[in-house]
């Protein structure tokens, strides 16, 4: 399954490579644009891009800043130096864009999982003329805790420099107890409880790496927009948006986030918005151990939105 590479410039100049999976169909069931989480790449994502081209759609993909096996070990985790959570976003837009009117199908879904789900919620806050929507794996902390962790990573940013790595703030991010409690075997447990699929994600070089100072607070920033009620109102009231979640995922608060989030749309008056909770599952729901029964659900999604 050989991808058409397209080379997006971007307004400040960045180059992302865009990648077109074509389905065999004459006429495609719509466009899907694929964007990965945090600390990996898009060729995680072949084996669901290959079931959405048998499922009769065009697949676009690429890799974030800061991520891609084109780039240098040394390049991972690392966005810029400032405003890298707008530039991440505005990447996304002009890609959409470019997808819009150059797709074979002038109908497009956007599917983002954990970082990815952030850069989507984003998004929509600026730009909603899409047709629909899935947030997998996504996450709301407190605006409280959401203002703590952009003041210490500004504060590590500024005195240790933006493209210095930081161990402290991986674990602060990633090693409570909500996260240790699933590993077990490996400190990856908590992403799957496919083993096979962690030992790969171990094996990767450009996968789990310790991200920068900057990185954090660009993450940071992305969850305190995402999560703000004043630009959640921003996108139309009947987008059709599916959040994903598993039960015991630590990212969204073993679920409890989504179920906060989803009563914020609610409240918003959103009319079609909707979310689905899979037992016992951890952080990567496309490669848990029912992930058919997760495929099913988002080829039924985008088919009833796409057609």
């Amino acid at each position: 399954m050989e991808p058409i590479q397209i080379q997006i410039t971007q307004n400040d100049g960045y180059k992302t490579n865009l990648f077109l999976f074509k389905s065999s169909d004459e006429t495609p069931a719509g466009s899907v644009l694929v964007m990965h989480g945090m600390a990996e790449h898009y060729g995680r994502y072949l084996d669901f891009i290959q079931a959405l081209t048998l499922q009769g759609f065009d697949v676009y993909t690429y890799n974030h800043r800061g991520h891609g096996t084109d780039k240098k070990l040394s390049e991972l985790g690392f966005i810029a130096k400032k405003n890298g959570a707008t530039l991440v976003v505005n990447d996304a837009l002009t890609i959409c864009n470019y997808i819009k009117e150059n797709g074979r199908s002038n109908k497009l879904g956007i599917f983002g999982h954990s970082m990815g789900s952030l850069i989507l919620r984003c998004l929509l806050q600026k730009q909603d003329n899409f047709e629909c929507a899935i947030a997998s794996s996504t996450t709301m902390p407190s605006a409280a805790v959401s203002a703590a962790g952009i003041i210490l990573a500004n504060l590590l940013a500024t005195f240790q420099g933006p493209a210095k790595r930081s161990e402290f703030l991986q674990k602060v991010m990633f090693g409570g107890k909500e996260y240790t409690s699933l590993c077990t075997r490996t400190t990856y447990d908590w992403l799957t409880r496919n083993n096979t699929v962690i030992g790969r994600y171990m094996d990767d070089p450009y996968c789990g790496f310790t991200c920068t100072t900057s990185f954090y607070r660009d993450l940071v920033v992305l969850c305190k927009r995402a999560a703000t009620k004043q630009n959640i109102a921003k996108t139309r009231r009947d987008f059709p948006l599916l959040f994903l979640t598993g039960e015991k995922d630590p990212v969204g608060g073993c679920s409890s986030q989504l179920i906060a989030l989803q009563k914020i749309y609610n409240s918003l008056g959103f009319s079609n918005t909707s979310l689905t909770i899979y037992a016992e599952d951890r952080h990567e729901l496309l490669n848990e151990l029912n992930a058919s029964e997760v495929y099913q659900d988002i080829f039924n999604f985008l088919h009833t939105h796409l057609q």
